[in-house]
């Protein structure tokens, strides 16, 4: 085991035990993650689309709902992977990171974050993305490429509730 940890290793595929507070403890300064409504929102949205792949992106939003992060991720992937040029696409991999988070996946959330950043640099997503992505290093206390990523965040999008909440 870890130094710090009591128990020993989860079986394969286990279900991480679930989050404190609220549907993730968002970070040490106590900022909610604004996904949940961003995915209410999508199920809303998603009622109206009629787009390929509409089926896989609302499932993989409900098991998000529900608490299934990792069957959330595996179908936001393979939605990545089917629908590449979907208008989805931006909110796919962000939820999927999302769901990573969630799980307490944070090396591999910073690296999804990145590519919503990186993929869609003016995106609907990108500065929740900086700012999820800097709580994730955080979490990994990473102070130094936390304090990058806000940075990162302040100077491309100011004024967004996001930069307000790094500064």
């Amino acid at each position: 085991t870890a130094p710090g940890t009591t128990g020993g290793t989860a079986a394969p595929g286990a279900r991480p035990p679930p989050p404190t507070g609220a549907p993730a403890a968002a970070a040490h300064n106590g900022l909610k993650p604004t996904w949940p409504s961003e995915l209410q929102q999508g199920l809303t949205d998603a009622k109206d689309k009629h787009e390929p792949g509409m089926t896989l992106f609302r499932s993989a939003l409900i098991d998000m709902q529900n608490g299934h992060y990792p069957p959330a991720v595996i179908k936001f992937a393979r939605f990545q992977r089917k629908y590449p040029k979907s208008q989805l696409s931006e909110a796919s991999e962000y939820f999927a990171a999302n769901a990573l988070f969630e799980e307490g996946n944070y090396d591999r959330s910073i690296l999804q974050f990145n590519d919503v950043v990186m993929r869609f640099p003016n995106g609907q997503y990108t500065s929740q993305s900086l700012l999820r992505e800097a709580q994730a290093f955080m979490k990994l206390n990473d102070k130094i490429d936390a304090r990058l990523t806000l940075q990162k965040l302040l100077a491309n999008h100011p004024g967004t509730p996001q930069a307000k909440a790094a500064n």
